[in-house]
């Protein structure tokens, strides 16, 4: 316990010291993208019941984008109410997780002096700080492209799975980071100095997630589909 301490004082003291000056943010009403659709897409599912299928929310809401986000701050709700102060909170949360999973990443592939000076480098660009308590997509999409790629390159096939299948559940623009991945299992898949049965995970644990997306956009199409036949 006192190693474990001694390891992350200094992360510790950033996360204290980034909670103290974002305090006054979190009473801030909802701005620009914030207020319209994010915010109101998941009061409406806080109303309506969370779920991750294109019929949560109406697809005006939801701008056709997947409902990972929604989920999760929805079910935010349900603990800590649907105040502005509780859902900057939710989202400064996320925010923290990630400073705590770049420390450990750089920890545990690295060094302590790594890991602090990524934290650093991190918790002082003007758009992190500006956008960590912002109820937007992107500090959660940032988050698990982090945690999918750290997964990945530790070995970790499942985790790697669960952590992409999220993010390509958050928004589209997290299917990068499956093409990256991808790109790297296909060519390893190649390297015979690599046992079979970990190549196979390897492509597994990017090859689950995308027909998991696929089957969202799917539904999601048909959905749309329908809601245009019944307008007619």
């Amino acid at each position: 316990m006192v190693e474990f301490f001694k390891n992350r004082w200094v992360l510790f003291l950033i996360l204290v010291v980034f909670i103290l000056c974002k305090i006054p943010h979190l009473h801030y009403p909802y701005y620009w993208d914030e207020s319209w659709p994010y915010a109101v897409a998941i009061r409406d599912m806080y109303l309506h019941g969370a779920s991750l299928l294109p019929t949560a929310v109406d697809p005006e809401l939801s701008r056709g984008h997947p409902l990972f986000f929604h989920v999760i701050a929805a079910a935010w709700m349900h603990v800590f109410g649907n105040s502005h102060t509780s859902m900057h909170s939710f989202a400064l949360t996320i925010s923290l997780l990630f400073l705590v999973a770049i420390y450990e990443a750089g920890l545990r592939l690295f060094d302590k002096r790594v890991a602090v000076m990524s934290v650093a480098l991190v918790v002082t660009q003007v758009v992190f700080y500006v956008q960590s308590s912002y109820v937007l997509f992107e500090m959660l999409v940032a988050f698990l492209s982090f945690l999918s790629l750290f997964f990945y390159v530790r070995r970790k096939y499942f985790l790697t799975a669960l952590a992409l299948s999220a993010l390509f559940y958050t928004k589209e623009s997290g299917l990068i980071m499956g093409f990256v991945l991808g790109m790297a299992a296909f060519v390893g898949l190649f390297d015979k100095k690599v046992e079979l049965k970990t190549r196979l995970y390897q492509i597994l644990s990017i090859a689950t997630p995308c027909v998991l997306i696929c089957i969202f956009f799917y539904h999601s199409k048909e959905y749309k589909r329908v809601v245009h036949f019944s307008s007619l």
